[in-house]
C-alpha cells in the first residue's frame, strides 16, 4: 500500500513520480517533439517540468512567464496563470490535484500501476484526442522521450491537414 500524505509536498510529489522538475538537458530531450507539437509555441518556451501523465510544464515568454502544460495525450496547451516559481512553490502545494491529476494517480497506482521512473512517463494507449477514453485501460508505462516522438508526430499532421 502507498502512503499518500494529505497535504503533499513537492519533495513528496517527486518521491511518489507525479511531479519532476527537469534539467536542462533533460529538457532538451523533448524539446524538438514538444516544438512539432505545438510550434507556435516553440520560439517561447523554456520547459522545466514534467509529471506522470507526461505532460509538459514550461515557461512562455510570450506571457510573462506564465507556465504552459503541454498535454501530448489530448494535443492541448493549457495556462496556468503564474510562473515556474510560483507553480513550484504554490501550485504544487495547494493545488496538486488540478495541476498533476493527482487522483487519478492515485487511482493507477492503487490498481497495481507503477511510479514511472526517469525518463518515464504513463501514456495513453490511444490519445484522448484518437477518440481513446480517459481511464485506467488506456493507459500504460511509456518511455517518454518515444511517447513524444510519436505523438508529437502524429498531432503535427493532424494540424497540417486541418490548417
Amino acid at each position: 500500500m502507498i502512503d499518500w500524505p494529505d497535504n503533499p509536498t513537492r519533495d513528496d510529489l517527486v518521491a511518489l513520480g507525479a511531479y519532476r522538475r527537469l534539467t536542462a538537458a533533460e529538457a532538451a530531450t523533448f524539446a524538438d517533439d514538444v516544438a512539432a507539437a505545438f510550434p507556435d509555441l516553440a520560439e517561447r518556451i523554456t520547459i522545466f517540468g514534467c509529471d506522470w501523465l507526461g505532460r509538459v510544464f514550461a515557461a512562455d515568454s510570450g506571457r510573462g512567464g506564465e507556465v504552459l502544460m503541454l498535454e501530448p495525450g489530448t494535443a492541448e496547451a493549457l495556462q496556468i496563470p503564474c510562473d515556474a516559481g510560483a507553480f513550484d512553490d504554490h501550485e504544487l502545494l495547494h493545488l496538486a490535484e488540478p495541476a498533476l491529476a493527482l487522483s487519478f494517480y492515485r487511482a493507477w497506482r492503487e490498481a497495481g500501476g507503477a511510479a514511472p521512473g526517469p525518463g518515464q512517463c504513463i501514456g495513453y494507449r490511444k490519445p484522448l484526442f484518437l477518440g481513446g477514453v480517459d481511464d485506467l485501460e488506456n493507459l500504460e508505462l511509456s518511455d517518454m522521450e518515444v511517447y513524444w516522438s510519436i505523438l508529437s508526430q502524429i498531432i503535427s499532421q493532424l494540424r497540417s491537414r486541418s490548417g
